[in-house]
């Protein structure tokens, strides 16, 4: 038995350094054909938008101990963006946010936009009355934004490949039966993910995983990279620092010297970028909220249940925020403080007044 053992390691061995070697050479080959490609070529600018955020939940959660769309969709986007990062060779990362906050879409896309960007991903978590329905989507604007359905097919194959996810295809306007507005205003290549079925309990389950997110965010990673390829544009993907440096290291080729500087290079540009991210959000002004009262229409003023309310001098607040799948939705608050204590406060009371559904939301001012 020790023997077989001591064999099949050999073999693993073997396999895994013919695997290095194979990958040093084309990357040696990668690096001298495409060394004067990256030195004249701009970074490709790849916008990552987090759907929703502050006191827009998105798809809500459906029982305790998950998570909201909003939640979701800002764990895969920042996991996506490390990943893009630490691996991705030749391109420059956007955020539309990276913190619990709430962005209309016109700003969306003013980002993008403004930034010149050569792509746009923006996710987000979906839902069904039919609760037996899962998988994944994709969203273009139409079929005449051919590189978005390029894209989107990209993306497709890597969620059935590399996350062996079902996919349910590519929606444009005609499918929908309406445009949505971060495609149909953004000027470059873009796709409207939805990562998953909130509305289905096991698929909710994976999603509000760190497995499960960090899943979906390898398999956009890969879609993005194979699409990237096909267009000819100069970007590289690094293997997972964790499981090949320390075996390069042992081998003392140009190509996988190369490799390791590589892989410090990125591993030192995301530290850098976490390390802003963290000061950013330690000056970061974050209020707390009571939201009483969601509708797809708008609720009067002098509504029963809104007057006992502001005949005890609380003050109602109405907030429109746009979603692009389901319109518009009319948000009702009250208070605005500065502590989770003094929030829940509020919230012990607002409970009284037949508002038993009424929760604490944050987000930043």
């Amino acid at each position: 038995m020790l023997l077989i053992i001591k064999l099949l390691c050999a073999i693993l061995t073997f396999c895994l350094l013919s695997s290095l070697a194979v990958a040093q050479s084309t990357a040696e080959a990668a690096l001298s054909t495409s060394k004067m490609v990256l030195s004249i070529t701009k970074p490709v600018k790849i916008v990552l938008d987090a759907g929703h955020g502050g006191y827009d939940p998105g798809t809500e959660k459906t029982r305790e101990g998950m998570k909201d769309e909003k939640v979701i969709v800002l764990a895969i986007t920042k996991k996506l963006g490390e990943k893009m990062l630490l691996r991705l060779i030749g391109t420059e990362i956007i955020y539309t946010r990276k913190r619990d906050i709430y962005l209309k879409l016109d700003a969306r896309v003013a980002i993008a936009n403004q930034a010149k960007a050569d792509v746009f991903l923006s996710l987000h978590c979906n839902s069904n009355p039919k609760k037996s329905v899962y998988g994944t989507q994709m969203h273009i604007h139409n079929n005449t934004a051919k590189k978005s359905r390029k894209l989107a097919h990209h993306l497709n194959k890597a969620f059935e490949t590399i996350a062996e996810r079902k996919t349910l295809g590519i929606f444009n306007s005609k499918d929908r039966g309406f445009p949505l507005y971060v495609l149909q205003f953004s000027k470059m290549t873009g796709v409207l993910i939805e990562v998953g079925f909130l509305s289905n309990s096991k698929e909710e389950e994976f999603l509000n995983t760190e497995s499960g997110q960090d899943l979906v965010a390898e398999a956009i990673l890969h879609g993005v990279v194979t699409y990237c390829k096909a267009e000819g544009l100069a970007v590289k993907l690094l293997p997972k620092p964790a499981e090949v440096k320390a075996e390069l290291a042992k081998h003392n080729s140009e190509a996988g010297k190369k490799l390791i500087k590589e892989i410090d290079e990125a591993t030192q540009k995301y530290e850098k970028e976490k390390k802003q991210d963290e000061e950013a959000a330690k000056t970061a002004k974050i209020v707390y909220r009571v939201q009483i009262s969601a509708s797809k229409i708008p609720i009067s003023m002098t509504h029963y249940d809104f007057a006992k309310l502001q005949a005890k001098n609380y003050k109602i607040e109405e907030v429109i925020t746009d979603d692009d799948l389901n319109g518009k939705r009319y948000r009702y608050f009250v208070g605005k403080e500065d502590t989770l204590e003094a929030s829940q406060a509020i919230l012990t009371e607002i409970r009284k007044f037949n508002f038993k559904d009424a929760f604490i939301t944050s987000f930043e001012q």
